[in-house]
Parts: structure tokens; C-alpha cells; sequence
């Protein structure tokens, strides 16, 4: 995932969450293949419930599989909406820092 949030807090340090599909493929690893799914749906569940769950399933998702998954994702966003409002994000383009509005925008 090339998107991360930065907060602007200059001059303290900054926090940039990055690469969180890196967490769910070291969590598959040693899982059978036949409880991926399971494991798949028990993650995607548990992250959808952080602020940064939803973000990155509504800016970096993977493939939706159903128009019910999406709206899991996209409620999940707005439950946390408030909270996102204030960092500012780089997202794609280095050096530019986007409001969470414009960071939809470009992505929807």
C-alpha cells in the first residue's frame, strides 16, 4: 500500500501507517488453505473496527466480491469519519498532503 497517514504535528515525531496488507499476508502464512477464508473474514471483521481498518479498506481495498462487503467497507469509513478529518494524508503523490474529502475523491 503506497497511501499512509501523516500527522502534522511538526515538530514532533510523525506517525505513517503504511503497508497493511503486509499485516494480513504475514498473518496467512502457515494457515491452511482451507481456513484462508475464514481467516480472511475474521481479519477484514477486526480491522474494519479501527480508524485505520476503514481507511484502508476504503482507499487501498482489495477486490469488493459483493456489493455487501462494500457496504461494510464504506459504514465502516463514515463510523470513523470524524476521527480521520484531522491528519492529512499522502496518498500516490509524494510531498502532498490531502484532506480525508479530497482523499476520497480521488479514490471514488
Amino acid at each position: 500500500m503506497i497511501s499512509g497517514a501523516e500527522f502534522d504535528a511538526i515538530p514532533h515525531p510523525r506517525w505513517r501507517v503504511h503497508l497493511c496488507a503486509d499485516i494480513f499476508l504475514s498473518l496467512s502464512e502457515g494457515v491452511p488453505k482451507e481456513q484462508r477464508q475464514r481467516m480472511e473474514e475474521s481479519f477484514e471483521s477486526f480491522y474494519l473496527r479501527t480508524p485505520w481498518g476503514a481507511l484502508y479498506h476504503a482507499v487501498s481495498p482489495p477486490s469488493p466480491r459483493s456489493a455487501e462487503r462494500m457496504a461494510r467497507w464504506l459504514a465502516a469509513m463514515l463510523r470513523f469519519w470524524d476521527v480521520l478529518q484531522g491528519p492529512r494524508y499522502a496518498y500516490r503523490m509524494p510531498d502532498t498532503h490531502h484532506t480525508l474529502d479530497e482523499l476520497m475523491d480521488y479514490r471514488i
